[in-house]
């Protein structure tokens, strides 16, 4: 034996070494499979998958045709219980008012739209030439149609599903009127 080298002999059979050649290409097609999970890999992550659970839901739309001028509040009932997953309506704005529309149950409420637009700005800012002051965090409104909006109600809550009576609570500036043209609801089956 050489001084320095490191055999492995089994048994004292020298003829149960496994050839370096043999060991070469098994390393080979290790490689060229990583490689190809990879690259599949790499691939996959550009698409920017996301994982989500499946559920068999239904989505509903019910024509309403309402044209509400003032605050007030609409009853919702059904003969069952509904399994409510989500809700979102559809309309317009006339006039320049704020309007708000939640849907409630007992003495809580979620935002189901607004037309209130928050601007964040900071006061006395440079445009060029002159100065302009903004007050900061004000609100304006928007006027027009708006279709399949919801802003809390896109997932309800548990307790807020599979209930038999509900409220549209609407929060209307006078000299404005919601045109409510349907309720877009997802029921889970």
């Amino acid at each position: 034996m050489q001084s320095g080298a490191l055999h492995v002999l089994v048994n004292n059979c020298s003829p149960c070494i496994a050839k370096p050649e043999v060991l070469f290409m098994s390393w080979k097609k290790v490689e060229a499979i990583l490689a190809v999970v990879l690259l599949l890999a790499l691939g996959l992550s550009f698409l920017k998958p996301s994982m989500t659970g499946f559920i068999s839901a239904k989505t509903e739309r019910q024509a309403l045709g309402l044209a509400i001028d003032s605050s007030q509040t609409y009853a919702l009932r059904s003969n069952q219980t509904l399994p409510i997953i989500s809700l979102g309506i559809s309309g317009s704005i006339i006039g320049n008012g704020s309007v708000s529309v939640r849907l409630g149950i007992g003495n809580e409420s979620l935002l189901i739209w607004s037309n209130a637009i928050r601007t964040e700005e900071t006061s006395n800012r440079m445009t060029g030439i002159f100065p302009i002051s903004v007050e900061p965090n004000t609100t304006r409104t928007a006027s027009g149609a708006f279709i399949s909006e919801c802003i809390e109600t896109c997932g309800l809550p548990e307790h807020f599903q599979r209930q038999e009576a509900y409220n549209l609570i609407f929060d209307i500036q006078r000299g404005t009127t919601l045109q409510l043209d349907e309720i877009i609801y997802v029921i889970a089956e």
